[in-house]
């Protein structure tokens, strides 16, 4: 006979993809886990989901790009992708990598 202890058990956390901007926290706070658009999240919020024990991890798009990126991207455009209304980038492009990459090794 085979007894199971729950102590043993692998927990499953929970976790949450949101990509629009945070209004509230509340939400999130129902999840171990969250992956947020940085640039729709504010330090606050983000310190708040911190001490609320939650772990925050950044989406950050590397295969595409909207319009509020610089124009000298367009250079390495290869598609558009219209169901997300984007452009899909060439990831092998320098002039590409050194504007996304580099920011993200920075900081």
């Amino acid at each position: 006979m085979t007894v199971l202890n729950p102590a043993f058990a692998k927990t499953n956390k929970s976790i949450c993809f949101y990509y629009n901007e945070v209004d509230s926290i509340r939400e999130l706070l129902n999840f171990d886990r969250v992956v947020l658009d940085p640039s729709n999240v504010t330090d606050k919020q983000i310190s708040e989901l911190h001490n609320a024990g939650i772990s925050v991890y950044s989406y950050i798009s590397v295969g595409e790009y909207d319009e509020s990126l610089p124009d000298s991207l367009k250079e390495a455009k290869i598609a558009d992708n219209e169901s997300w209304n984007s452009s899909v980038m060439d990831v092998s492009s320098l002039l590409y990598g050194v504007n996304i990459f580099l920011p993200v090794w920075m900081s």
